[in-house]
């Protein structure tokens, strides 16, 4: 795995509420779920994850 870069986005809000009540379920936390959707989303978008 490569190096670790800070990364700064903006999220809705009503996204945020999700992202809030799924960690609060998986018992994880809202870095961990936000980081792990991140990852997902360059793996589709792969133009993004190479440049």
């Amino acid at each position: 795995m490569g190096k670790r870069v800070k990364v700064t986005a903006y999220v809705d809000e009503k996204i945020l509420e999700r992202i809030k009540i799924q960690a609060i379920l998986e018992k994880r936390s809202m870095s961990s779920i936000l980081g792990q959707a991140f990852w997902a989303y360059l793996q589709v978008n792969e133009k993004y994850y190479w440049h």
